[in-house]
């Protein structure tokens, strides 16, 4: 996907050789306190309280031969309950790095080449620690 551009780094573990085109997709997500909502009037009162990023991510499994040793860095990279990831955050216009967990993380041993497993990785997704306000604050 990138021409030695760093994209995507989970962990201290580098992503970007792997993404596929279209690898990371941003969202943003508003989170509003309980006194958000329609208004009798009909008006609507937004009260956003959290701004909670999450990331797409699709890698290149065609293209890139997972084998056993990268497949145990890349889980172990996922592995903790909350984890640094550095991107680049498209509402701050640079890169950031901020706290992030995944749920679902599905790995598939797809054939055996050559005498080696190689194994598919299925997208996941990033979700970020919600920043407070109107999500520019640091963390």
């Amino acid at each position: 996907m990138a021409e030695n551009v760093e994209v995507l780094k989970i962990n201290g573990y580098d992503f970007t050789p792997l993404l596929a085109e279209k690898g990371v997709v941003y969202k943003k997500n508003d989170v509003d306190s309980s006194d958000a909502g329609e208004l009798a009037s009909g008006k609507f009162r937004r009260d956003r309280v959290i701004v909670r990023p999450t990331l797409a991510v699709k890698l290149n499994n065609a293209k890139i031969f997972i084998d056993d040793d990268m497949i145990f860095n890349i889980m172990k990279a996922l592995e903790p309950q909350m984890f640094s990831v550095k991107y680049f955050d498209v509402r701050l216009g640079q890169f950031t790095t901020r706290r992030f967990y995944t749920n679902d993380v599905e790995v598939t041993l797809w054939k055996i080449e050559n005498g080696k497993r190689r194994w598919i990785l299925s997208d996941f997704t990033l979700v970020a620690e919600g920043v407070p306000g109107d999500g520019k604050a640091k963390l």
